[in-house]
């Protein structure tokens, strides 16, 4: 395949160790900062990251070794070989990229915990819900409705610009914020269409893109 977007991309640098991968419905990207001796682009295969917690579970990895097939991962417990497919340049689709810089209509920062409480709520309610956020004069609303029965929240920001308006699977949102583990995560919400609002879910060194739901 041109771009097995359900593997996992890795750019290894000099100082930067960079991650990005997409199931469709949301983009992720991660980096963490290394010291590394060659520069290299590869695949994973998607379960990858499942098979090393399963491995290694609490055990600190101690030693990553990358060469032009394999990359051996080591604990004081345990080694684990893993084969790569290498990738050429600039590989990684461009598009998704390119969103990374696009200018947002609307932005706010909120809290972790209070934005996951509300939709795990809708969720409780309407299984596999679909939750339509509305971000207007500093307030964001969320509201999910089926058959008879709908329900409302407005949850309090730490800052909000910008006004914006979308649904999104909550299911899907709360993987994302669980992703981040991170107290406050900045959200953007880029204009794609009428309607149609692209977010970007970022938190120190990770970002995710997720996809609004269409009905």
């Amino acid at each position: 395949q041109d771009h097995p977007l359900t593997g996992i991309f890795c750019a290894i640098k000099k100082d930067l160790f960079e991650i990005k991968s997409t199931n469709g419905p949301t983009f992720y990207n991660s980096s963490l900062e290394i010291n590394a001796d060659n520069e290299l682009e590869l695949y994973l295969p998607k379960k990858s990251p499942q098979m090393l917690k399963n491995i290694f579970t609490e055990h600190p990895l101690k030693k990553c070794s990358v060469n032009n097939r394999s990359v051996l991962f080591e604990s004081n417990n345990c080694k684990l070989t893993l084969f790569i497919e290498q990738t050429g340049k600039d590989s990684f689709p461009n598009q998704i990229d390119d969103l990374l810089n696009k200018d947002s209509k609307a932005k706010i920062k909120i809290s972790v915990f209070e934005l996951t409480k509300t939709l795990r709520f809708f969720n409780g309610i309407f299984p596999e819900a679909i939750v339509n956020f509305s971000l207007k004069d500093d307030i964001l609303t969320l509201e999910s409705k089926e058959s008879t029965i709908a329900a409302k929240e407005i949850i309090p920001t730490e800052s909000c610009v910008g006004s914006a308006q979308s649904a999104y699977s909550s299911k899907m949102f709360i993987e994302c914020l669980e992703s981040l583990q991170s107290a406050w995560v900045e959200i953007d919400f880029i204009n794609m269409q009428d309607e149609f609002y692209l977010l970007k879910l970022h938190s120190g060194a990770t970002l995710i893109l997720l996809c609004p739901t269409t009905y």
